[in-house]
């Protein structure tokens, strides 16, 4: 089982070890006697303290049961909106005209391009220079998407579900022309959109593992 499997599980572990030791201290309570009192003599103040402590349980657990329902009505809301967001955007006609650029230039014309306006191999025209800003209007969403996956805001099998092959494909497009860029954008050598490259990794993983079942 994965981690990301396993996240949206925690709060509920959590309520239930937190109401299950409620719950043990309560019934500890009930049946250990007093060192101050007969073995037999019953003891009102630590029955109520038992079922008081019980009844803290339970109100802990229904109250955290509602907030943690809400919360992930929120998330759900959220990520709705959120693959709207997307969906309206990759419809855009700027991500056609880029997906259209990159169809009439492919990989290898991109890296000339590329070449031309971070390489010095020639001197890019206002037309080429506009182009190539036309064309990485699609790695740039992108990686915006990408880095929402990183930070939690969309999770990964969202993202899979929605856009995954068209990510790989996507990725599998533009890696020669981002690693032409990485050699020469002055930066380290993963600041030219490394976290859509990490997607686009963690896209094929989920490939495999849906495969494997």
């Amino acid at each position: 089982m994965t981690w990301e499997r396993i996240r949206p599980w925690l709060p509920w572990i959590w309520i239930g070890v937190v109401a299950l030791g409620f719950t043990a201290f309560g019934l500890y309570s009930l049946g250990h006697d007093h060192p101050t009192r007969l073995p037999d003599a019953p003891s009102w103040t630590d029955q109520t303290t038992a079922v008081a402590t019980a009844a803290t349980a339970l109100i802990l657990l229904v109250t955290a049961i509602v907030a943690i329902r809400g919360i992930q009505d929120g998330q759900r809301t959220r990520h709705g909106q959120l693959t709207l967001d997307i969906a309206k955007e990759l419809a855009d006609p700027r991500m056609t005209e880029s997906m259209r650029l990159f169809g009439n230039h492919g990989n290898a014309g991109i890296t000339v391009l590329v070449q031309k306006l971070y390489g010095g191999t020639g001197t890019a025209t206002p037309e080429e220079l506009d182009t190539f800003w036309k064309l990485v209007a699609v790695p740039t969403l992108m990686e915006g998407i990408a880095v929402l996956e990183s930070e939690g805001v969309l999770s990964a099998r969202v993202i899979h579900k929605m856009w995954g092959p068209l990510i790989v494909g996507f990725w599998a497009g533009w890696e020669q022309a981002i690693t032409e860029i990485r050699t020469h954008d002055e930066q380290d050598a993963q600041a030219s959109f490394t976290y859509f490259e990490r997607l686009a990794e963690r896209m094929r993983e989920l490939d495999q593992q849906r495969a494997g079942h």
